[in-house]
């Protein structure tokens, strides 16, 4: 069994608390007494699931990983009724034979078709009733070692507007047909509206910031966020990708540049949409790799994710791993960033007041202004800074709880390798909550 990552997200729904488990289990708990109304194994025993829960209009959605090798189980997205645990739905976000999309993987039959992983919880619009979600990458990673070709290999690299009641696919958009260099676009979908304008926003790990309409589907904008190489061009009319013609023209077992790599322009430390300033405070990482892809066997169990690496520093950053950007999202603009040696381990939070807390690989945990990016604050912790502050109040009282801690996937792997004056103790998992001056 695979069981992996951490639970990012839990549900509170009427008296229930919803948990879906590294084991690829949900389970529905007493909200008074803990106790366990009902459980549901989702899955095989390669799954598993980090990105948590959602609930919405009595039912429970979960995504599933865990989804590299090739196997009978392709990934989907799950909706459990939140009094039964009965399933109500499942979506394949590996187009299956025979199926809307099936037709994208180049005669692979389904035994063949990995990844398109959900391991970030998607986002929920109730007065559209549609719930978006993001889906990772193919595998194995690279086109030539999957042999499917220029094939787009739906529905990876896609953003998903589906209808919670019954699972069916209301728009799709891919950002990336076919990828090809672990450069996946599964993390956060923000909401924002714009006057009547209803948009979506998301970044993935090539580090351009994508708006669509979030009612149709229709590409609105792009912007590239950090140095990247891999797209050759990106139509602004349709915001389609062109790769560099090298990665077109792969082989197995070839070195490419690619920049980002897997640590990616953004991973799944998240975005901060201040609403009073409509800013959207993005922690960004440079680092690129040499990247190959390697021969798999086409069978039950093989696959992966079939690539070896080697790291550096992007072009231009004077060495700095990480990024802080400020975007303007009515109209795409950078209205602020700055760069530092470390790179980000968590995600940011913003305030009404006009403060973002960040923290960093360094240890280091910082409040922002959000209008100009200037540091106002910053304390070192006893451990990398990682995870999902929060913001909350108690008697009239406003705090800020950060986690710090070891792992944390590629974005804490390469400045480990790459960061070597930076030393970390070997253990430190811990809770911090600051308290907000009066």
């Amino acid at each position: 069994m695979i069981a992996y990552g951490g639970t990012r997200s839990l549900a509170l729904y009427e008296d229930k608390v919803y948990v879906a488990t590294t084991a690829a289990k949900l389970y529905a708990l007493d909200a008074r007494t803990g106790k366990i109304v009902w459980e549901q194994a989702f899955g095989s025993g390669n799954n598993s699931a980090t990105g948590g829960v959602m609930v919405m209009r009595g039912k429970v959605l979960t995504g599933l990983t865990g989804c590299d090798n090739y196997s009978r189980n392709n990934c989907y997205i799950s909706a459990f009724d939140a009094r039964t645990g009965q399933r109500d739905w499942k979506f394949f976000t590996t187009a299956l034979e025979g199926q809307p999309g099936g037709d994208t993987w180049n005669g692979l039959p389904n035994l063949l078709r990995a990844g398109g992983d959900t391991w970030i919880a998607g986002t929920y619009d109730p007065t559209l009733n549609t719930t978006y979600w993001g889906v990772a990458q193919t595998k194995p990673w690279f086109r030539a070692s999957r042999r499917s070709g220029d094939a787009s290999t739906l529905y990876s690299s896609s953003t998903l507007a589906l209808d919670p009641d019954n699972g069916a696919l209301k728009w799709y958009f891919q950002h990336a047909p076919g990828e090809t260099l672990d450069l996946d676009e599964v993390f956060e979908r923000v909401l924002v509206d714009h006057g009547d304008q209803k948009v979506l926003l998301t970044i993935g790990k090539p580090g351009i910031l994508w708006k669509l309409d979030r009612v149709t589907g229709k590409f609105l904008d792009a912007k590239e966020t950090i140095f990247q190489n891999v797209f050759a061009n990106i139509d602004k009319k349709t915001g389609a990708v062109t790769y560099r013609q090298d990665i077109l023209d792969q082989k197995t077992n070839q070195w490419f540049s690619s920049c980002p790599g897997p640590q990616g322009g953004h991973d799944w430390q998240a975005t901060s949409y201040n609403q009073p300033t409509d800013l959207l405070i993005i922690p960004l990482s440079q680092s690129c790799v040499m990247i190959q892809g390697l021969d798999v066997e086409q069978k039950e169990g093989g696959g992966g994710t079939a690539a070896s690496q080697k790291f550096y520093y992007a072009p231009g950053t004077n060495q700095n791993l990480g990024k802080l950007a400020a975007y303007r999202t009515s109209d795409m603009k950078e209205v602020w960033s700055w760069q530092q040696r470390a790179s980000f381990l968590s995600a940011v939070v913003s305030t009404a007041g006009g403060v973002a807390f960040v923290g960093d690989f360094d240890r280091r945990f910082k409040a922002i202004d959000v209008k100009t990016g200037k540091v106002l604050w910053e304390t070192r912790l006893g451990q990398t800074v990682q995870g999902y502050p929060v913001s909350f109040s108690l008697d009239g009282k406003q705090y800020i709880a950060v986690t710090t801690g070891l792992g944390g996937g590629s974005p804490q792997q390469k400045p480990t390798m790459l960061l070597q004056e930076v030393h970390r103790p070997a253990s430190g998992n811990q809770l911090y909550i600051f308290a907000l001056p009066d």
